[in-house]
């Protein structure tokens, strides 16, 4: 029963992978988390024939290059990196470290990065919660791992459907990180649409949203702002890193200049939402000073009546009005003393 059930669940992770992607008798990729796998959760060689699948133990195809995607939760992926002789120490370090800040290493031809992401959900694409990915990049190979699964992996799965080409580190580097953006770039158009609506909605008199609401797209969007932010930092300071090979210096200028983008774009959302709970608190305030300007003229005008209400109820002898119809006299003189008042408060412009 459990190598049953253990089978099923593979089989239903595989299904979500695309066909590309899916194990296949000749491709050699075993089960997750075997040692033959070493954690993979997928793997491709990009030959200029198209994408095939691949494993760490299967052969290299002349002129291909290969990615690997590996689970950190395997140990197989931790034992396979830590005995991989091609990757120095700090790059093994970098791929197998706990660090969730995003940052970056340069070491000969090799770059390593730590790269956030928003989780990835069953159910859920955009997850509040952030992950990290990450990633050793040699001419020839890219491996990235992940301990969550995140958002991009989406995005890779719809554009490795599409058979893109990749010759080299740079394309590699590309694809990863714009597929990062992308699935960023979603959920911010997403939460912009909202602010639009939101704002439309007070504009035109309907129901606002709440404060609630505006506070959790306040905070969707801070998370957006610090993984952008976070990223566009560590391509900036590649951009001045000497070691930086030169192949990988126009595809950080492109990277760098698309995160700058989508962060003013984040920054632009933020402002606009500032501006939209200025617009709520100026309008509850109208609505209690309008209250409270009520309140107080109705307490102007009803206190010279309770002045002369007041006066007719001692019980002191001599008062006025005791005779027949002196009820409606006194209820008369209450009226007045309110008329009254509401003519001088007309006459100095307070109503």
């Amino acid at each position: 029963m459990i190598a049953n059930g253990t089978q099923a669940v593979y089989a239903k992770q595989m299904a979500s992978q695309p066909p590309a992607l899916q194990s296949s008798p000749q491709s050699g990729l075993t089960a997750y988390g075997t040692p033959a796998s070493g954690g993979l959760l997928w793997g491709m060689d990009f030959t200029p024939e198209g994408p095939r699948d691949a494993t760490p133990a299967s052969p290299r195809v002349e002129g291909a290059f290969r990615w690997l995607h590996f689970s950190l939760a395997d140990n197989g992926t931790r034992q396979w990196i830590a005995q991989d002789s091609d990757l120095s120490p700090a790059i093994r370090e970098a791929l197998l470290g706990s660090d969730t800040y995003q940052s970056s290493t340069v070491e000969g031809e090799t770059l390593a990065c730590v790269l956030q992401d928003l989780q990835r959900d069953f159910d859920v694409r955009h997850a509040d919660r952030i992950g990290t990915v990450h990633v050793a990049l040699t001419p020839d190979l890219l491996i990235t791992a992940r301990l969550h699964p995140l958002g991009f992996a989406d995005v890779l799965r719809r554009r490795f459907a599409e058979r893109p080409r990749i010759n080299g580190a740079p394309d590699a580097l590309a694809l990863l990180v714009g597929s990062i953006v992308e699935n960023q770039t979603a959920l911010v158009e997403t939460l912009s649409a909202q602010v639009q609506q939101a704002e439309d909605a007070v504009l035109a008199g309907h129901a606002p949203p709440s404060s609630r609401e505006l506070l959790e797209t306040r905070r969707r969007l801070a998370l957006v702002h610090r993984m952008v932010d976070g990223m566009n930092r560590v391509f900036q300071r590649l951009e001045d890193d000497e070691d930086l090979p030169q192949d990988m210096e126009p595809v950080i200028a492109r990277l760098t200049q698309r995160l700058q983008g989508l962060d003013e774009d984040v920054a632009s959302i933020q402002a606009q939402v500032r501006l939209l709970r200025d617009e709520l608190e100026l309008a509850s305030n109208q609505r209690i000073n309008r209250n409270l300007y009520i309140l107080s003229v109705m307490t102007v005008l009803l206190m010279p009546a309770t002045l002369v209400t007041g006066f007719f109820g001692m019980n002191t002898g001599d008062l006025p009005f005791v005779h027949a119809h002196g009820t409606w006299i006194a209820g008369a003189v209450a009226l007045g003393a309110s008329a009254a008042t509401w003519l001088f408060l007309r006459r100095r412009d307070f109503v």
